[in-house]
C-alpha cells in the first residue's frame, strides 16, 4: 500500500514538475517562419510558400498548431485545414521531437492582382500530458506582389498600331552628336564641326559627319478609375488596368517610353499611384508593381481635381496620352476635351464596355470600344 502511495506522489510530482517545465520553456529555442518563394507572380500563376518549424529544445511539442491568414484570392491547392470567410484561414498541424526541424511547401494560385502580405502567425501548443494549451504568436513579415495578366494581344493590336502610328508620324526628332550614322561629302549649311578632317584628306574633298536622330516622343498613360454607377464593377476595373499593362508591354517591345498618372492610390504608401517616363524592362516591371498595388477600395481623390493638377507635369511634353476609362459621362467627356486642347499631344481613348451598352458609347474620334467578357 505504501509502494502504491509513494509511485503515486512521484508520478503527481513528475506531472506537476514537467507541466511547470514545458510552461516555462515550450518555446525556448522554437522558432516558425513564412516566406513567399516568389515575390513577384502574374494574376492565375501557380506559386509557393514555405512554412519552417524548428525546435531547437530539449522539449517535444506532440501537439504544435500553426494559423495564419492571407488574402482570399491566394487560393490553396491543398483545401486540409484551411477556411475561407473575409480571409483564407490556414491551420496547420505538427508534432515535433527535439532538435527537430520540419519544412512544408504550400501551393497556391493567386486568383487575383494586388499585393499581399502575412504579418503574424499563431501557435498553440500541447503539453506531454495534452492537459494545457500553451499559446504565443510569432512576428512575420512577408509579402508578395501579382501582377495583373496581360488582355488578349489580338485584339490589341488594332488600336496599338494606330497608336505607334500616331508616334512615327507626330514624333520629335533631334540628331544626337554621339551617335554616328555616316559620312557624305560637304554642302553649302553644313556645320563646320561636323567635318571629318581625317575622311577629307584621305578623300582630298571636304567630307562631313552625319549623326543619327533619336526619338523623343511617348506615351503618357492616364487611368480613370471612376465609373458611371454608383457601385463599383471589379470586373471593369480590372480590365482597365489589364489594358494598361498589356499596351506597357507592347510599347517595351518597341522601346517606346511612357509614364502614368492616375488618382487610385497605392495600397502601401496611400499615395497617388504615378510613374515617371522611362522605358526598358526594368521601368516595365517598375510598371507592372504600380499597377499591382492600385487600391481601388480605397478613398481617392475627385478626378477632376488630379488631371487638372497633373496636366502641368505632361502638358509640355510632345506625347501621345492613351486615355483608359469605363466613365463615359459628361464629365468624362470635358476631361478629354481639356486634354485634346492641348496641341502638343494626340489622345486615344480606350472605353471598356460590355457589349450590352455599346449603343451608349459616345461618338467622338480615336476612341476605341474594348468589349469586357466575363
Amino acid at each position: 500500500m505504501n509502494n502504491i502511495l509513494i509511485g503515486i506522489i512521484i508520478i503527481l510530482i513528475l506531472y506537476i514538475s514537467l507541466n511547470k517545465i514545458y510552461s516555462k520553456y515550450w518555446n525556448k529555442g522554437l522558432s516558425i517562419g513564412l516566406h513567399f518563394d516568389e515575390a513577384c507572380v502574374t494574376e492565375n500563376d501557380t506559386a509557393h510558400l514555405t512554412e519552417v518549424i524548428t525546435n531547437r529544445n530539449f522539449l517535444p511539442i506532440p501537439t504544435l498548431w500553426v494559423k495564419f491568414a492571407v488574402h482570399r484570392s491566394l487560393i490553396f491547392k491543398d483545401k486540409e485545414n484551411v477556411s475561407t470567410s473575409d480571409k483564407c484561414y490556414k491551420n496547420d498541424i505538427f508534432s515535433l521531437l527535439f532538435y527537430q526541424k520540419i519544412t512544408k511547401n504550400l501551393t497556391f494560385t493567386a486568383s487575383k492582382r494586388g499585393f499581399f502580405r502575412i504579418n503574424d502567425i499563431d501557435v498553440v501548443a500541447s503539453n506531454l500530458f495534452f492537459s494545457d494549451s500553451l499559446v504565443t504568436a510569432y512576428p512575420c513579415d512577408t509579402s508578395l506582389i501579382v501582377y495583373p495578366k496581360l488582355t488578349d494581344y489580338n485584339r490589341m493590336l488594332i488600336p496599338f498600331r494606330q497608336i505607334m502610328g500616331d508616334i512615327t508620324i507626330n514624333r520629335f526628332c533631334y540628331e544626337d552628336p554621339f551617335e554616328f550614322s555616316r559620312i557624305r561629302p560637304y554642302t553649302l549649311g553644313d556645320s563646320l564641326k561636323d567635318i571629318n578632317w581625317k575622311a577629307t584628306a584621305r578623300t582630298d574633298s571636304l567630307q562631313t559627319n552625319v549623326h543619327a536622330h533619336t526619338v523623343k516622343q511617348g506615351v503618357t498613360f492616364i487611368y480613370n478609375p471612376e465609373l458611371d454607377g454608383m457601385l463599383e464593377d471589379a470586373d471593369l476595373c480590372e480590365e482597365n488596368i489589364r489594358i494598361l499593362a498589356t499596351l506597357a508591354t507592347m510599347l517595351t517591345k518597341e522601346g517606346i517610353p511612357f509614364s502614368f498618372y492616375t488618382s487610385a492610390k497605392d495600397v502601401i504608401t496611400g499615395d497617388n499611384s504615378v510613374l515617371s517616363t522611362g522605358a526598358g524592362k526594368t521601368h516595365l516591371n517598375d510598371f507592372l508593381r504600380v499597377l499591382a498595388r492600385i487600391d481601388l477600395s480605397a478613398k481617392r481623390s475627385d478626378f477632376d481635381t488630379y488631371i487638372t493638377g497633373a496636366m502641368a507635369s505632361f502638358s509640355s511634353e510632345t506625347n501621345t496620352i492613351v486615355f483608359v476609362s469605363s466613365s463615359k459621362n459628361a464629365e468624362t467627356l470635358k476631361h478629354l476635351h481639356m486634354l485634346r486642347a492641348n496641341r502638343n499631344h494626340s489622345v486615344f481613348w480606350i472605353l471598356p464596355m460590355y457589349r450590352s451598352e455599346f449603343k451608349s458609347a459616345p461618338e467622338v474620334s480615336d476612341m476605341f470600344l474594348w468589349e469586357v467578357t466575363y
